[in-house]
Order: structure tokens, then C-alpha cells, then sequence
């Protein structure tokens, strides 16, 4: 895929694939194109040039059906502050098609599968940043989607609320859902199945943790030679 604003190629011939079921992790730093193949692959933005195919759809087809199958929490909290957790969460179903019983199911199972069902009443606004994000989270479940795309979901918050998310997104993979997560942290890199490494818009590295550290100690060491590498 690649993605031209102007002149500028801000995300430049990218192209991988991720298994069903997978936990894949794609780093980079700020303004590397994360969160632009993101939003391609979601459908949210349209590329300028190749293609892509999430959970059997065209991403370029712009159909319903797609983005049924696909949930996406976008790198800043996106829900309405000023609507309750109760609120955000029936606008969502109703943005879906769901049914009122299967919104009353599912509102119920991703209640319980987050923890947010005890701030059900509370705006939004008033959550800590932790919550907020199980909350966007909650959201992106709520249709059940096979597939689901995190960007920076654990950005702002803390560590023992960063443990947790991560055990939750190791279960629903656990339970077959697969996970793109955007992120420029090396000890997530490292709870992934797969990851890969973006820069300036360029995939420079595809593989397991093992395959990208290759014989450097660790994976930040592999990432810094790419780089010094790529620049000399």
C-alpha cells in the first residue's frame, strides 16, 4: 500500500501479511505511518496506490459487510466525553444495525470481559485514562468483530493498567480474535506473535521477535543497527 499527501509518500509500499488469530505489533516512531496503514486498512482513509484485504473483504470496496468484521480504537480516546459509558456504548450499537436484544447481550459480555460495567452511569469525561481506554475497547467489541486494530491502546496509562489490558488482548486472541496494535514501546513489541518495523513511511522488518532480533541482544539493539544501517 502507499499513501501520497502531495509529494510526500507518507506510508510507501507497505506490504505483510498477519495469520488469523494473530497478536501483530507494528512499531515505529511518531509520524513513521502507523496510524495512516491503520486507518487504510480500516478503510478510513484511501490509499493512493495497492491493496488490501482484511478478513476476506477489499478494504477499497467501502462495504458494510467489511466493516462489520473489523473493530478499531483510534489512538486518542474518540468516544463522546460528555455521554456516559451506557451512552457511548448503545450509540455504537445502534451505529452497528444491532438488534436492541443482541446490543443488550453484547453491551452485557463486553461489560464483564472489561470491567467498565461498574462506571456504566458515569460520563465519560470523568473516567481515569485507563478506563477510558478499556472503554474504547468495549466499543471496539462490541460488535463482535473478527479482527480489531489498536492504535497505541495503552498510551497515558499506567503500568499495572497496561498489564492488564495486554492479558486481555492475550485472551480474546487466546479465543481466535486477531490483533494489529500500533505501538512504539519494545516491551510490548515483545508480548507480540509478530511485528514489524516502520520508518518513514518504509516496512524495514517483518517477523517474530526472534526473527527481527536476530543475533543482537536485544530487540532494540536489532532496530537501532536497521536503522544506522539504513541511514549509512
Amino acid at each position: 500500500m502507499v499513501k501520497r499527501y502531495g509529494e510526500q509518500a507518507v506510508v510507501d509500499g507497505v506490504s505483510f501479511c498477519v495469520e488469523p488469530g494473530a497478536l501483530f505489533g507494528l512499531l515505529g516512531p511518531n509520524g513513521s505511518g502507523k496510524s495512516t496503514t491503520v486507518k487504510m486498512l480500516c478503510g478510513l482513509v484511501s490509499a493512493s496506490a495497492g491493496s488490501a484485504c482484511v478478513g476476506g473483504f477489499d478494504t477499497r470496496s467501502r462495504d458494510s459487510a467489511a466493516r462489520r468484521h473489523i473493530g478499531y480504537m483510534a489512538q486518542g480516546f474518540a468516544l463522546y466525553r460528555d455521554l456516559t459509558c451506557e451512552e457511548n456504548l448503545e450509540f455504537c450499537a445502534r451505529a452497528y444495525g444491532l438488534s436492541p436484544s443482541i446490543a443488550r447481550a453484547r453491551k452485557r459480555e463486553v461489560y464483564e470481559l472489561t470491567g467498565t460495567g461498574a462506571f456504566k452511569d458515569q460520563r465519560a469525561e470523568r473516567l481515569s485514562g485507563g478506563w477510558q481506554r478499556r472503554l474504547g475497547l468495549a466499543a471496539a467489541l462490541l460488535h463482535d468483530p473478527a479482527v480489531l486494530f489498536l492504535d497505541e491502546p495503552t498510551a497515558g496509562v499506567d503500568p499495572v493498567a497496561r498489564r492488564d489490558l495486554w492479558d486481555l488482548f492475550y485472551g480474546l486472541a487466546g479465543a481466535g480474535k486477531t490483533f494489529f496494535i500500533t505501538t512504539h514501546d519494545m516491551g510490548e513489541a515483545q508480548r507480540c506473535s509478530r511485528i514489524g518495523y516502520i520508518l518513514e513511511g518504509s516496512l524495514l522488518v517483518c517477523g517474530t521477535v526472534a526473527e527481527v532480533r536476530g543475533p543482537h541482544e536485544t530487540l532494540e539493539d536489532a532496530l537501532v543497527a536497521l536503522v544506522r544501517g539504513m541511514r549509512s
